[in-house]
């Protein structure tokens, strides 16, 4: 069963606290401050979650999953009925919104996973076309001790008909080299679970929120 049973803890409330926290201006010229993602959600996605054995990871948020079976679900049953009825229309656009479901599907629950046991963080690499169709099932494998810092970057997306801030965690290896973990535009829960990860990790929490 996953919960947040240490973000419950007072000890551990105290320890979020007192984070180092560093400000990008204060490290504009040793830490790469660049996106990693060009764009991101306008909602929440994702969110920091663990277990009884030690693993922490980012589930996909209800919401994120009903907009996913807003497209997965019809499209499952247009394409049944499309089938049923040798109806070529409906097969198609039922087809289409399938697919379109399964891939947010896919994005969505990209594994990204905090291993406190083994002191390893991994994440699927691969893309959607990849994974399915290239046969190549990569993965970003990193030992703690690599990670160097928790990054946090607003980015004011602007859209075709919307415009909204949007928050990365990424994770500092070097001054120049960092992992992206989750973009979404949730600013409370991104604050929350990348501090809860600077604090797990005994590392810096890099605040790109704040001027």
């Amino acid at each position: 069963m996953m919960h947040n049973d240490l973000l419950d803890d007072d000890l551990f409330k105290n320890h979020l606290d007192n984070i180092e926290e560093i400000k990008a201006i204060d490290s504009i010229s040793t830490v790469d401050w660049k996106p990693l993602k060009n764009q991101g959600s306008n909602f929440k996605t994702h969110t920091l979650v663990s277990d009884e054995t030690g693993v922490y990871r980012f589930k996909s948020s209800k919401r994120s999953l009903f907009f996913v079976f807003c497209f997965l679900i019809p499209g499952i049953c247009t394409l049944i009925g499309g089938l049923i009825s040798m109806h070529f229309f409906f097969m198609l656009h039922g087809g289409l919104f399938a697919t379109a479901g399964y891939y947010l599907l896919f994005n969505f629950t990209n594994n990204c996973i905090f291993d406190f046991n083994k002191k390893v963080y991994y994440q699927q690499k691969s893309s959607f076309m990849d994974y399915h169709f290239n046969g190549k099932k990569e993965g970003i494998s990193v030992n703690f001790q690599q990670i160097k810092g928790i990054q946090v970057i607003k980015e004011w997306v602007k859209g075709k008909n919307s415009r909204y801030n949007s928050y990365e965690i990424n994770l500092i290896l070097s001054p120049k080299k960092r992992i992206n973990v989750v973009d979404h535009g949730h600013y409370k829960s991104t604050m929350k679970d990348a501090r809860t990860l600077a604090a797990l990790l005994k590392v810096p929490f890099y605040n790109g929120t704040t001027t």
